[in-house]
């Protein structure tokens, strides 16, 4: 959709550790290693140096910790741990495991105000926390660094930045006992990850995983006490892979909950004959739903069998079947409970598929995208952050951006019937249905696509000019883009928007945590144009 962010372009919103240590003029990379390696508080360090500097460096920084409905929430326990930027950027090149000890750290507590004020130096750039309150988690992550363990969350504390808010919800610590109804022992692992209720669309959170012996007793700490657990329950043995999935709601969890497998012969599943594969020869097996999403597979080998339990009777099932030379994919099909349906894939050789996106008038349509996988991601909606605008292409899932000539390639499809689609953000998508040969090169030619011309306008009751509002816009269970848009006097208009189920949602928040308010519509050729009303005097704001 243009939305008047230029391709290419950073996201000028998102956090940058790296920013203030560039020179505004030459844009080289300024650092005293020794300077930005000394400890907050050195004993050695000159007195001069122990003394922070005036100015707005020496404002303290403050984090308020507060519950969904905005109350600050007092005496919330934690461990904490101030980073210069030579230590965030060392940790970045190395991610820390879940559960790692935060190094060098300290306690702190919020005060009666939910209020809590670290330490800060002038060259303080990242504040981790783990919390250690076990009736209190937080709501959302309040921002995004790659090197932060599953259970810590992050502030970058940036120049102009003096206090960020903290939501914190509920939380409760349940224990879970899973026992297989056939087997008297076994060894395997479950999962376990949550998600807030009346998030369906937002999908299951921070998994963590567990060893399983015979039929020990799980113990989860923090999870929402109004929410929903995915509990998976995997057991792996000789000849034997199984998987069992659960969803249960937090609330129905009093005292140890149980979780009994159904007997093997009551679990569907796929038994996968490669016995016409060459001997050790590597080979990637796939079992996902009609969607795209992941429900199995794993490694094997040529001569030998894969056998994936535990599968979905309640949808259509595909298995993709892969080596680095061959592919072979299924045909969609539906389970029976109790059924283990048999198939010996028949591997045919990669076909290549390439085509040249133009718009209406031939001009290459920069960027846009070739996807040979229209049932993985929604039409238009493209995966923003990769920014691959540049003839790369992704293998795993069929999918290449086109180069500035406007062309693109997919290589490694599997031969067959094939839906490729042509796509760009603000024009309509167009679906061609191709059979290839196994082995051959399908030129598609040139693909002009129509600018798109739905129109969404979006209307904001109780709207207070003083306070920020974010938009967002997708397909529901698809995910959602960030709009950058303004509301002029509680109103913003969306322009070239294609004809699609959409999903608008509105927050005062960013990085989510202070609520939100959306709604699900359609646009078509006959109603190209909607205006859709929204009350936002529930959300909390930045």
């Amino acid at each position: 959709m243009d939305w008047g962010v230029k391709p290419g372009t950073p996201d000028q919103s998102s956090s940058d550790p790296g920013c203030s240590m560039l020179d505004a003029g030459s844009g080289e990379r300024r650092v005293n290693p020794g300077k930005a390696l000394r400890a907050v508080n050195d004993p050695e360090a000159p007195p001069t140096q122990q003394k922070p500097p005036a100015g707005p460096a020496s404002r303290p920084f403050e984090l308020l910790f507060c519950d969904p409905t905005g109350a600050p929430v007092p005496s919330v326990t934690f461990l904490y741990l101030v980073e210069d930027f030579a230590a965030l950027n060392a940790r970045l090149r190395q991610p820390q495991p879940d559960g790692a000890a935060l190094p060098n750290h300290a306690e702190g507590a919020s005060d009666d105000a939910g209020v809590f004020c670290p330490p800060m130096s002038p060259h303080s750039a990242f504040l981790r926390l783990r919390l250690t309150s076990s009736q209190w988690m937080p709501l959302h992550r309040t921002s995004h660094s790659p090197g932060l363990a599953e259970d810590e969350e992050g502030v970058f504390l940036s120049s102009g930045k003096r206090r960020e808010v903290v939501t914190l919800c509920p939380a409760k610590s349940v224990k879970l006992v899973v026992r297989y109804a056939d087997l008297a022992s076994f060894e395997g692992e479950v999962s376990v990850a949550y998600r807030h209720i009346g998030e369906s669309l937002r999908g299951f959170e921070r998994p963590r995983t567990f060893a399983l012996e015979s039929q020990s007793d799980i113990h989860v700490e923090r999870v929402p006490r109004k929410g929903e657990l995915e509990v998976v329950a995997s057991n792996r043995r000789a000849g034997f892979r199984g998987m069992h999935r659960v969803v249960v709601a937090t609330e129905d969890i009093q005292g140890v909950f149980e979780i009994v497998v159904p007997a093997t012969a009551e679990e569907a599943g796929v038994r996968i004959k490669l016995g016409e594969v060459p001997n050790q020869v590597a080979i990637q097996i796939v079992v996902m739903v009609q969607i795209g999403t992941l429900v199995g597979g794993g490694q094997s080998e040529g001569g030998s069998e894969f056998v994936q339990m535990g599968l979905r009777t309640s949808e259509k099932l595909r298995i993709l079947v892969t080596t680095e030379t061959m592919a072979w994919e299924s045909e969609l099909f539906q389970l029976q409970p109790g059924e283990v349906r048999e198939f010996t894939p028949k591997l045919e050789r990669y076909c290549t598929c390439k085509a040249r996106i133009v718009d209406e008038n031939g001009s290459p349509l920069w960027p846009s995208m070739l996807n040979g996988y229209p049932d993985r991601y929604a039409s238009w909606f493209f995966a923003r952050t990769s920014r691959r605008w540049d003839g790369r292409e992704n293998k795993k899932w069929r999918q290449c951006w086109v180069d500035q000539r406007g062309d693109a390639t997919i290589t490694n499809m599997p031969a067959g019937k094939r839906s490729i689609v042509a796509e760009a953000e603000g024009y309509e998508s167009r679906q061609l249905d191709v059979e290839l040969k196994p082995g051959e090169i399908h030129d598609l030619g040139e693909i002009r696509l129509k600018r798109a011309a739905g129109v969404i306008i979006i209307k904001l009751t109780n709207y207070d000019a003083t306070k920020p509002y974010y938009a967002s816009l997708g397909q529901p269970k698809s995910g959602l883009v960030s709009v950058p848009v303004a509301f002029a006097g509680g109103t913003c208009r969306l322009e070239n928007v294609p004809y699609r189920w959409l999903y608008v949602i509105v927050q005062g928040k960013k990085r989510g945590g202070g609520g939100s308010r959306g709604v699900d519509f359609t646009l078509t050729p006959d109603k190209p144009e909607i205006t859709i009303e929204l009350d936002v005097a529930e959300l909390q704001t930045d």
